[in-house]
């Protein structure tokens, strides 16, 4: 009777704590339902406070979508903008994270420690302390303002290299060896051997890292000053002030691709974390 209490109350706190967590989801999406005069209602400021918060529309219509696909058009460009700023990135980045992490994993060679615990400390530092450097480098090599800026600036990670070369400390080094016996080289060992045991990392990290650049904010907002270049993620800032009405089902259209994608893939990140932290 302890035991089905226990499990009960464990339940209901992990219930009410997951319902915190969504709730702006749930309230962006019944949002995004609502008419603009009654989300202009909800939502127009007095001395800086909401009037009220509403979950319910009283009139459920699609006015919001249609307006984002049809109405918005600056919404469609900078989602394409998205599209292309993020999936060369994941894609570059998967190549280079993974090289980097079969070096630090499976090769020794003199400094091999000391480069991962620079990569480590690289990965401690927030996002806006590496800024102004990028910003330097990429003004030096007159790549400001450009797209390919972004990606340059993104193909580096050192949470998928750490992340990865956790997942390949798995791999056992006799494989290697016995591949090498075999008269196999570096690159037939990679991808014959290598590479297909090492799936699920690479998916995880895919994840992470598109989650991450689909998401991206503050590298576009600085060192894109063309609007039409920016992302779709910088756009949405602009809609909570300046558009509220259409703010709801745009953010709705816009989390679904990194939701698909997670959801796809959910199993393969809490695999490579929980590699990652048992190692």
């Amino acid at each position: 009777m302890k035991k089905k209490l226990r499990v009960t109350t464990k339940y209901i706190i992990i219930s009410l704590i997951s319902l915190v967590v969504l709730m702006p989801f749930i309230v962006m999406i019944t949002n995004s339902f609502m008419q603009t005069q009654e989300i202009i209602a909800n939502y127009s400021t007095q001395s800086g406070e909401y009037q009220k918060l509403s979950l319910i529309p009283t009139q459920v219509t699609l006015n919001q979508y249609y307006n984002v696909f049809f109405r918005q058009s600056d919404y469609i460009r900078q989602f394409w903008n998205s599209v292309i700023l993020t999936f060369p990135s994941v894609i570059i980045q998967i190549i280079i994270s993974f090289m980097a992490a079969y070096a630090l994993a499976k090769i020794k060679f003199p400094g091999r420690n000391i480069i991962f615990i620079i990569i480590l400390i690289i990965m401690l530092l927030p996002i806006q302390v590496t800024l102004v450097p990028n910003f330097m480098v990429l003004n030096l090599l007159n790549l400001t303002n450009k797209q390919i800026g972004i990606i340059l600036i993104n193909i580096f990670s050192p949470l998928a290299i750490c992340l990865l070369r956790q997942y390949l400390m798995y791999i056992p080094d006799e494989t290697i060896e016995a591949a090498k016996i075999d008269g196999a080289g570096q690159l037939h060992i990679i991808f014959r051997i290598i590479l297909p045991q090492a799936k699920g990392g690479i998916a995880a990290v895919a994840i992470l890292s598109f989650i991450d650049s689909w998401n991206m904010v503050e590298q576009p907002l600085i060192l894109l000053n063309d609007t039409m270049k920016q992302p779709l993620s910088v756009l949405m800032t602009s809609y909570n002030y300046s558009n509220i009405g259409v703010a709801f089902a745009a953010g709705v259209v816009f989390m679904i691709p990194a939701l698909i994608i997670f959801l796809l893939g959910q199993e393969y990140i809490v695999e490579g974390i929980k590699l990652y932290r048992s190692k």
